[in-house]
């Protein structure tokens, strides 16, 4: 006696040998196993049946949404998922991104000559500490307040 099940495929109806009970699908079945689901487009509500189990939009919806160049309107071709913006648009962000980018380096750049002239400034005029300021007023018997106003 062998030990296989004569079952019928719920998708197309075949009867097929199986060495398992319960198995639904044959094995040309189970090889396309795509399961229409019927899905609710998350832009316009209406229902829709689909193929893919993780899509969110409707046809009509993904196809407006996502073939649109975020700046200039025209139809571009999807090439990847982060695509947004149609070949010359694209060329132009990158132009505007490295602009943006020097400038933030050229600021950052003279934040740091400034900080460097004040510093060398304070030390060309002999600046002190907090403490040594705190031992001088001592010596000359006024308070810290005093020296500062005073020899600042």
């Amino acid at each position: 006696m062998s030990d296989n099940y004569i079952n019928i495929c719920q998708k197309c109806g075949e009867i097929f040998e199986s060495e398992y009970e319960y198995k639904d699908l044959c094995e040309s079945c189970e090889a396309s196993r795509v399961f229409p689901v019927e899905k609710k487009c998350t832009k316009c509500s209406i229902t829709y049946i689909s193929d893919d189990p993780f899509s969110l939009y409707c046809p009509d919806c993904k196809a407006d949404r996502e073939l649109r160049c975020k700046i200039c309107g025209a139809y571009i071709e999807k090439t990847s998922g982060n695509r947004r913006y149609c070949t010359s648009c694209a060329k132009h962000m990158r132009n505007e991104g490295k602009k943006t980018d020097r400038q933030h380096f050229r600021e950052r750049q003279a934040a740091i000559k400034a900080a460097k002239k004040r510093e060398q400034k304070c030390k060309a005029r002999g600046a002190i500490g907090i403490t040594e300021a705190v031992k001088a007023a001592e010596k000359l018997g006024i308070s810290y307040g005093q020296y500062m106003d005073k020899y600042r």
